[in-house]
């Protein structure tokens, strides 16, 4: 840096608010003109001498008055100095040119930044902004330039001119619709300043511009950790730069949003009948009355409903359709809200593929030729009562020996169901594992020829409970304790909502003889179906990878319980089925930041996927793999809409990714509370316009010096001069009474 010659001192508080308490400093003022208010006067020969006598002094004693009443007022105007916080720090001389400032500026390129009002919106005032910072930055000024989207895009790879280095950028940025992960850009931030520190020692001072709509679901934390490591961020880059924040954000923005849009059941099969249901949330303050919400599937209108929504209240907007065509289908439902200032988020996609119907693989561990028996033989049946020459069933069963287990091609099913198998291999176990994973469905029914100790072992292996197969672990058959009702715990599970309203159906009133009793349940992450009348679980499930898990603690057979001859029997197993295989086809649609994944067969490692997006670009990626299988995966991260995932076959399937609907809540922060709560207010400063932030005096590396210590250390020493005065001229006073 230069020296000395090319600074002067800037002077400012870090709590200027409390320059109020300045006005305290007329009390003693005050009080010493109340203590000179005027007395009757009453002649008196005597008092006549005396105060001949001290005419005198008279100059002397308003002296020792000024000066008592001086100290009075200074206590009270250092106290409310140091209370507000001042600072000094070094500022450039107007007309002399000091070295070259560097500013990072970052441009809020976020959905809410959507956000218009007259055709204008945010991003569009947050690029004049910038335009107007660029053109008054100096020649020798440096600009680092990067996008907030989800994290930091950076656009010039070092800092480089102010002028006319970044305009071109600055022209062809848009917004996205993606949300900032704040902590994880602040932290950017701070290590990009260390790096210029490091690689320029000739930039002076550095500057963070960041311009934003300051929305507060994005810059106020929720919770306390949260916080805590939102202030360290700021302080680690306060300690290489001040801060200056542009607020574009509107004022009062109104806005209706759709935040989501699910189905009541995965997977959809042919002929199924489905009900959505869109949650529309109302932002705003105004009353909506009249929005008309639009359904559409595949871009042809299947529905229209008119809705009314309170100030900051949801609405639902349900509808069903039935669905006679396999293949890939999008719904897309829309809301037409007149004065929105956020139209973008007005809709909203579901992607919906639809299946001619699962395939099973039911592995059986006592086979038999005869109907209805062998461990599986009621099961059988239960799913697809005409068999493989019969009826058109939704579920079509390939039921085999345990020989088989090693022997088939798993990836030709989406769902496998093992009936009293006595133990399984650990390479069968690791078949199972991918399986899984991938987003199938397993489904275990236990039984007499059950070995606890090799299930625990062979699928109860795993150092963290999700690498853990097993939802609970088995300790003994329970055979003299017969239960005949079941408990389906409120039917809050997926599997036995539909009995919700048909008790009469049987499942409650089901016999069971012996059952296998569970541990670990917790700790293994296991959530309990259906549980016993003595309270012990029945049926438990977990997640394992994209797939489900369900064990059932009793046989698919009458040999331990007449459930496969019970009325719930039927619907029992086809809605485990169903939920087991439902993994695959609920993950087709995510937020924006989250992950498209599949698993695909060994052979196609090395193969390369086509992803076109939602503005019909398309993007390459590559599947990863080994002998085994392979592995995809691809996460948008700043655009929504619906992707097509392309094969090198031909084949495509449809996935969505939706915004985050916290992006619709426009409310803003406090500014003042906020900075002051978070930030160091001396080096961080919020403005709506550039002008005024750009006059601030600028800070060198070094930072800045508070001097409220010195000043309390003065108070100190004036309060015991104060003392000492008060007590001296008390006994040197000549004063008569008044």
């Amino acid at each position: 840096m230069t020296g000395l010659s090319t600074f002067f001192l800037a002077f400012g508080f870090l709590q200027p608010w409390l320059l109020g308490w300045l006005a305290g400093a007329t009390i003693p003022i005050l009080i010493h003109l109340w203590a000179r208010q005027r007395y009757r006067q009453i002649p008196w020969a005597a008092i006549e001498f005396l105060l001949a006598a001290l005419k005198a002094n008279r100059r002397r004693l308003l002296l020792e008055e000024w000066l008592l009443l001086a100290l009075r007022v200074l206590i009270v105007v250092v106290l409310a100095l140091a209370a507000a916080r001042p600072f000094v720090g070094q500022a450039y001389i107007p007309g002399e040119e000091p070295e070259a400032v560097h500013r990072i500026v970052l441009l809020d390129a976020s959905f809410s930044m959507q956000a218009s009002r007259e055709g204008r919106s945010c991003f569009d005032r947050a690029q004049e902004e910038l335009h107007r910072l660029v053109n008054l930055c100096r020649s020798r000024d440096r600009l680092t330039l990067g996008v907030m989207t989800d994290t930091i895009r950076w656009l010039t790879p070092e800092p480089l001119p102010a002028r006319g280095g970044i305009f071109p950028q600055l022209n062809e940025l848009q917004p996205t619709d993606s949300r900032p992960d704040l902590l994880a850009v602040l932290r950017q931030v701070a290590t990009r300043l260390r790096e210029v520190r490091k690689h320029y020692p000739s930039l002076g001072a550095q500057e963070v511009w960041i311009f934003s709509d300051l929305q507060a679901t994005t810059w106020e934390p929720r919770e306390e950790l949260a916080e805590t490591l939102l202030r360290e961020a700021l302080a680690s880059i306060l300690e290489e730069a001040s801060i200056r924040m542009v607020d574009v954000g509107l004022a009062d923005g109104q806005n209706v949003a759709i935040t989501e849009v699910q189905l009541n059941r995965w997977p959809v099969l042919m002929g199924d009948t489905v009900e959505f249901t869109a949650t529309i949330k109302n932002f705003g303050e105004i009353h909506r009355p009249n929005l008309q919400g639009i359904v559409r599937l595949d871009g042809h209108v299947v529905s229209k409903q008119i809705l009314t929504i309170s100030p900051n209240s949801e609405a639902l907007l349900r509808f069903s359709h039935r669905f006679l065509t396999p293949g890939e289908h999008i719904v897309e439902v829309s809301v037409e809200a007149h004065g929105d200032s956020l139209r973008a988020d007005d809709r909203r996609w579901i992607s919906v593929p639809v299946r001619t119907a699962l395939k099973v693989l039911c592995i059986d561990g006592r086979p038999s030729l005869v109907p209805l028996q062998g461990a599986a033989g009621y099961l059988t049946v239960a799913l697809n009562p005409g068999g493989p020459g019969g009826p058109t069933s939704p579920i079509y069963v390939d039921r085999r020996p345990v020989t088989a287990l090693g022997e088939v091609d798993l990836d030709s099913y989406d769902c496998l169901i093992l009936c009293d198998l006595p133990e399984l291999s650990p390479e069968e176990a690791s078949r199972i594992r991918r399986f899984v994973r991938s987003g199938k469905g397993l489904i275990l029914f236990l039984g007499p020829q059950v070995v606890p100790a090799a299930y625990n072992t062979v699928l109860g292996q795993g150092e963290k409970p999700e690498e853990v197969l097993l939802p609970a672990r088995l300790t003994q058959p329970v055979h003299h304790d017969p239960q005949y009702r079941l408990d389906p715990l409120g039917y809050s599970h997926p599997i036995v909502a539909a009995f919700r309203d048909f008790e009469r159906a049987g499942l409650v009133t089901t016999p069971v003889e012996s059952y296998w009793a569970f541990e670990d349940l917790k700790t293994l992450g296991g959530r309990i179906v259906l549980a016993l009348g003595n309270g012990s679980p029945l049926m438990v499930e977990k997640h394992f990878g994209r797939g489900r898990v369900v064990l059932v603690g009793t046989s698919a057979d009458p040999s331990w319980t007449l459930l496969p001859k019970w009325p719930s029997f039927v619907p029992l197993v086809h809605e485990t089925v169903r939920y087991s295989t439902a993994g695959r086809f609920f993950r087709r649609n995510v937020r924006l930041g989250e992950c498209f994944e599949g698993l695909l067969p060994a052979e196609w490692a090395g193969t390369e996927l086509q992803i076109w997006t939602p503005q019909q670009q398309r993007e390459l990626i590559r599947v990863e793999g080994d002998s085994e299988a392979s592995q995809w995966r691809f996460c948008p991260r700043e655009f929504a809409g619906v992707y097509r995932v392309e094969g090198p076959g031909g084949q495509s399937e449809l996935y969505v990714a939706n915004r985050d609907p916290n992006e619709s809540d426009l409310t803003k922060i406090n500014p003042e509370r906020w900075k002051n709560h978070l930030g160091n207010p001396g080096k961080l400063v919020i403005d709506s316009s550039v002008e005024a932030l750009i006059r601030l005096p600028l800070i060198p590396p070094a930072g800045i010096h508070e001097i409220a210590s010195n000043l309390l250390y003065a108070l100190v020493m004036l309060l015991m001069a104060e003392s000492f005065l008060s007590f001296y001229l008390s006994r040197h006073s000549t004063r008569p009474p008044r």
